[in-house]
């Protein structure tokens, strides 16, 4: 029986729970086997997205989605990099983006945190997630921090 989106969005979310509290050098491993796995079976994704493109193009698809559906040797390396560029900025967790106080003795604070799960619909961009990837976890560009990396690489 395949997944319906109820029971995929309850196991991310409950997955999000443990990767909320994942270390910096952890999440940049993530990314980085994200990246090699890519990069690993690009030519099994351009098989995959050649069947996707030649049902599409039987169905009548539009030659401007034809075109953003299918993936390149250099859309798969675009991916790879992005993730990999990702793992340079600078962490966007526990940042104080925002103090202000309040009145004697109570002080509010904003502080960056993880996001939980996000819901995407997108049709035509095999490459899009990645991209939506980097969109939420990119720091605000008030954050002028060097590098995300562990001080170890």
């Amino acid at each position: 029986m395949p997944d319906t989106i109820q029971s995929m969005a309850r196991r991310a979310r409950e997955a999000s729970f443990s990767l909320a509290g994942a270390s910096l050098e952890a999440r940049n491993q993530a990314l980085e086997a994200i990246a090699r796995e890519i990069e690993n079976h690009m030519d099994n994704l351009l098989a995959v997205n050649a069947a996707d493109v030649e049902a599409a193009t039987a169905e009548g698809l539009s030659a401007p989605l034809l075109s953003r559906l299918k993936l390149t040797r250099a859309k798969c390396a675009g991916m790879a990099e992005g993730l990999r560029s990702l793992a340079l900025l600078p962490d966007p967790l526990g940042k104080v983006q925002y103090a202000r106080e309040l009145s004697p003795g109570l002080n509010l604070y904003r502080v960056s945190c993880p996001i939980g799960v996000v819901g995407v619909i997108f049709e035509s961009r095999p490459d899009a997630l990645v991209q939506i990837c980097l969109l939420y976890t990119s720091p605000s560009p008030r954050d002028r921090q060097k590098s995300r990396m562990p001080s170890s690489a």
